[in-house]
C-alpha cells in the first residue's frame, strides 16, 4: 500500500510544477499609451510609451499601433524605439501600412511586467484642422492569447510651431572686488586677467546679463589659491546658447616671514657713500601700495624685501647710523636709493633711476628736483621765451611699464614724453592740484598714461567754441526772421486807406 503512495505524489508535484509555469492573465486587463510631451512643437522628438495597467507574466506579445503620418514621422532607428520586458530576447517593429506599426516581441521565459514597449516619432507641422492627432492601438496579443484581447487605448496631443526664443548671451556687466579687470570689460571680451595682493584669500564676481531671459552660472565669492586662478562665467541664452566669459586671477605666492634681522646686520651702500643697515619694518609702518612682503637672499642671509604687483621693482627698509630709514631701491651699479612716488589719486608712481640701456632723449640736460624733501634725478630742457622749464622724469607706471613723463611745474601738469611731439605753446589748465612748496620740491600729480596730452584738449575747446559760436548765429538770424515776419503780418492786418483823386 505505502508503494502506491509515490506515483501518486509524483504526479501531483508535475502538475503543481506546470501550473506554476503558464503565465498568469489579470481580469481587467488594459494598455496605456504614455507620452514624454503634452504640447509638442514641430521638430521635437516625442516617445511613446505602450505599458499594461497592471503587471503580467509575459512571455510574448503582439501590438498594433496607429498614427498619422501627415502629422508624425515614425524613427524606427532611434534609440527610444524599445522594448521595455528586459528577459524577452527577440524584438523588431514592422511598418506594414504608412500609417500602421507593428511591434513584436518574444522569449524563451516569461517575466512579470507592466511596461511593453516604446516607440519615438518626430513632430511634422503643426495640428490646425483637426487640432489635435492621434495615436490608437488597434489590436493586443499577449501570450498567443487571442480570445482575451486587454481594453485598447489612444492618446491625442496638439502641436504647435516653436515660440521664438532668445539667442542673446552676453553680459552687460561684469566687475570684481580685489584688482582690476584687464582690459576694461565689454561683452564681447571672454577673457580677463587681474592681481590681487598676497593676502587675498577670496574674491566677489559680480555679473549681470544683457537679456533678462538668460542665465548665469558661476561667478559669486570665489576662493583665491595661490597663484593663477582661472573663474569662469557660463551664460546660457534663452534658447540654449552658451558663451563663457573666464578671468585669471593672479594671488602672488606668500613667502614665509623672514626672521628679524639678522644679526650682524646685512650693509648695503648708499647715496653718497653712506652704509645703510637691511631691517624689518618697525611697528607702525605700512608696506608701500603696490607692493606685498617677500624675503630675498643677501649676502648668504634671508632678508625682508617688498615685491611690485605689477612691473619688476624690489624695495627694501634700509636705516643708517644716524637713525634716519626709508624704503630703497637697488640702481644698477648696486647703490640703493630712496623710493620716492609722484602721487595720482589711488595711485603712486615710483621716481626712479634709468639704467645705462635706456636713452636719455636728445635736448634735455641732467638736473635735481626735489620730491619729499629728497633731491631726484631730473632732466630739462629750454623752453621757448616766455615759458617756465618742464622736468623730464622715469617713473614706473601703474602698468609695470618704466618710461619718461613731461612733467610741467607752472600748470601741475604729467604727461607720456613723445619723441618729436610738438611744444605746446599755449598752458592749459592743470589736469590735477598738487600742494605748492618751493620751485621744485613738489609732488606732481599725474595724468594716467592713457590721457590726452594737452594739445588735444585744447584742440577740442577750440572746435567746441566754434560749434557753439555757429549755432549761436543761426539762433540770432532766427530771431530777426521772426520779427521781420511778424512786422509784415501786423501791416497786412491794418485796414488800407482809400485812395482819394480829385475831379474839378
Amino acid at each position: 500500500m505505502k508503494k502506491q503512495k509515490w506515483p501518486i505524489l509524483l504526479m501531483m508535484a508535475v502538475l503543481l510544477f506546470n501550473f506554476a509555469c503558464v503565465p498568469v492573465r489579470a481580469d481587467g486587463l488594459s494598455i496605456k499609451v504614455l507620452s514624454n510631451r503634452s504640447s509638442p512643437t514641430t521638430g521635437q522628438i516625442i516617445t511613446i510609451t505602450f505599458a499594461l495597467n497592471v503587471a503580467v507574466d509575459i512571455k510574448n506579445y503582439d501590438i498594433y499601433v496607429e498614427y498619422e503620418p501627415d502629422y508624425l514621422e515614425f524613427l524606427p532607428k532611434s534609440d527610444s524605439t524599445k522594448n521595455l520586458v528586459t528577459a524577452l530576447e527577440f524584438f523588431y517593429v514592422n511598418r506594414f501600412a504608412d500609417n500602421q506599426i507593428v511591434a513584436v516581441a518574444t522569449g524563451s521565459t516569461h517575466v512579470s511586467s507592466t511596461k511593453l514597449f516604446s516607440l519615438a516619432f518626430k513632430a511634422l507641422k503643426p495640428t490646425k484642422d483637426p487640432t489635435t492627432t492621434t495615436i490608437s492601438v488597434t489590436k493586443i496579443v499577449i501570450n498567443d492569447d487571442h480570445d482575451d484581447e486587454p481594453a485598447r487605448s489612444s492618446i491625442s496631443f496638439t502641436i504647435s510651431d516653436p515660440v521664438p526664443q532668445s539667442d542673446v548671451n552676453t553680459l552687460k556687466s561684469l566687475t570684481i572686488s580685489k584688482g582690476t579687470l584687464s582690459p576694461a570689460f565689454s561683452p564681447d571680451t571672454r577673457n580677463y586677467t587681474a592681481v590681487v595682493g598676497v593676502d587675498d584669500d577670496k574674491i566677489l564676481v559680480s555679473a549681470a546679463t544683457t537679456d533678462s531671459k538668460a542665465s548665469i552660472k558661476g561667478g559669486g565669492t570665489v576662493k583665491l589659491s595661490e597663484g593663477e586662478n582661472t573663474i569662469r562665467l557660463t551664460v546660457t541664452a534663452e534658447n540654449g546658447d552658451q558663451r563663457t566669459y573666464a578671468i585669471v586671477v593672479t594671488r602672488p605666492t606668500a613667502t614665509p616671514s623672514p626672521s628679524p634681522s639678522p644679526t650682524p646686520a646685512v650693509t648695503v651702500p648708499g647715496p653718497g657713500g653712506d652704509t645703510f643697515s637691511v631691517s624689518d619694518l618697525p611697528e607702525g609702518v605700512a608696506v608701500p601700495a603696490g607692493f606685498y612682503r617677500t624675503v630675498k637672499e643677501m649676502d648668504g642671509r634671508n632678508v625682508p624685501a617688498y615685491k611690485s604687483l605689477q612691473g619688476d621693482l624690489t624695495l627694501f627698509y634700509l636705516v643708517r647710523d644716524d637713525g634716519t630709514a626709508g624704503f630703497y631701491y637697488a640702481d644698477q651699479d648696486g647703490t640703493y636709493l630712496p623710493f620716492l612716488t609722484i602721487s595720482l589719486p589711488a595711485l603712486n608712481w615710483p621716481i626712479l633711476n634709468p639704467d645705462s640701456s635706456v636713452d636719455i632723449p636728445s635736448g634735455f640736460i641732467e638736473t635735481e628736483m626735489t620730491v619729499e624733501g629728497q633731491r631726484v634725478k631730473a632732466w630739462q630742457r629750454q623752453e621757448p621765451e616766455g615759458r617756465d622749464p618742464e622736468y623730464l622724469v622715469y617713473l614706473m607706471g601703474g602698468d609695470g611699464n618704466r618710461r619718461f613723463y613731461l612733467y610741467d611745474r607752472n600748470n601741475q601738469l604729467l604727461i607720456p614724453y613723445q619723441e618729436n611731439a610738438p611744444v605746446p605753446t599755449e598752458p592749459t589748465e592743470p589736469s590735477a592740484t598738487i600742494p605748492e612748496t618751493d620751485p621744485v620740491s613738489t609732488t606732481p600729480t599725474p595724468a594716467t598714461p592713457a590721457e590726452t596730452p594737452e594739445s588735444a584738449g585744447s584742440g577740442a575747446w577750440q572746435l567746441m567754441t566754434f560749434l557753439f559760436g555757429i549755432l549761436c548765429l543761426v539762433l540770432l538770424g532766427l530771431v530777426v526772421w521772426l520779427l521781420i515776419r511778424q512786422r509784415r503780418m501786423d501791416n497786412l492786418s491794418k485796414p488800407q486807406r482809400p485812395h482819394i483823386r480829385r475831379v474839378d
